[in-house]
């Protein structure tokens, strides 16, 4: 376990540096306020073919995410939620908080068979990555008219103390469906039609990580 943990450490960190994340270089000063949100980061095509390499992808990961947010921005906490449609609510599987600022990159992976979730956070002009990794339970059995799909964010409004939906697993029938919309997250009204969802939810805060 603990070289599978530093195998993927160090892919992430390799992708991290080939994206470019958490550089010291100056940037030149905004001419207003920048916009607070949460999105897809675009990649250049070395750090494209790094997550390639580290065999990372939309169907195991949120992809690569750019943070914004103000100033008082000192932590993120990472909650694993679950949906299921006979109980019609969120349950809440695991939390983790790890540092962050006021802008940043995340990256949450997880392992093949659902049963291992890794994040990693940068703060801008900081040091390397705030990284940790849960194991979790499979996913529940799937039926032969059932399938397995992912939805990740494109881009969302950083709230302090909001929960944002980065990363929705979810069954559907084989024959496809429409995709949950991860903006109405925590709406439970919004995915009643939905057999089972697993999301990765992002609270970033301004308490500081222990």
């Amino acid at each position: 376990m603990k070289k599978k943990l530093f195998a993927i450490a160090l892919a992430v960190a390799f992708v991290f540096a080939a994206a470019g994340c958490g550089n010291s270089e100056e940037q030149p000063a905004a001419a207003s306020e920048p916009e607070q949100k949460i999105c897809k980061k675009e990649l250049s095509p070395e750090a494209a073919h790094a997550l390639d390499m580290a065999g990372i992808s939309d169907s195991n990961s949120t992809g690569m995410l750019q943070y914004q947010g103000d100033d008082q921005v000192k932590s993120v906490t990472f909650k694993l939620m679950e949906y299921r449609a006979d109980k019609g609510k969120w349950s809440c599987i695991n939390k983790y908080k790890l540092r962050a600022g006021e802008s940043g990159d995340i990256l949450v992976t997880f392992s093949v068979d659902y049963t291992m979730i890794h994040m990693a956070v940068t703060i801008s002009g900081s040091g390397p990555a705030a990284q940790s990794e849960w194991g979790i339970k499979p996913l529940p059995n799937v039926t032969e008219d059932e399938t397995i799909t992912d939805e990740q964010i494109i881009s969302s409004p950083l709230e302090r103390d909001k929960d944002i939906a980065l990363h929705m697993t979810y069954t559907e029938a084989a024959d496809g469906g429409k995709s949950p919309d991860l903006a109405a997250y925590p709406d439970t009204s919004k995915y009643k039609d939905y057999k089972y969802i697993r999301a990765i939810v992002a609270n970033f805060s301004s308490e500081p990580a222990d």
